[in-house]
């Protein structure tokens, strides 16, 4: 198995993680509106929500970081490149996919 595809799997792992993670806020935002709605309720989906992106972003590094460990240093640039876009793109979706959740909550 060469290094782009443990850093694929790496990647997948991760996705996989990430998932569980917003299904566990999902079906606690969903617990919490079913519940009477109040302004406290909403500031705990935020900080959760707040807390779940600060735990991906630190997971996402040292994924990246212990790839590159494991690899040594990089001799194709453009592999790098790629997983810091792919990891970019896969911040970007989550950021609009919490913000998605924390309109319906406030719905």
């Amino acid at each position: 198995m060469n290094s782009e595809d443990r850093a694929r799997e790496r990647l997948i792992e991760q996705r996989q993680q990430e998932e569980k993670l917003h299904q566990s806020v999902l079906s606690r935002s969903e617990a919490e509106i079913k519940s009477p709605a109040d302004t406290h309720a909403q500031e705990q989906a935020r900080e959760l929500m707040a807390e779940q992106r600060l735990q991906e972003e630190k997971l996402q590094q040292s994924v990246l970081s212990r790839s590159e460990a494991e690899l040594g240093a990089p001799s194709d640039a453009s592999a790098q490149e790629q997983a810091r876009e792919l990891m970019a793109e896969q911040r970007l979706q989550e950021e609009k996919l919490q913000q998605a959740m924390l309109k319906r909550s406030e719905e």
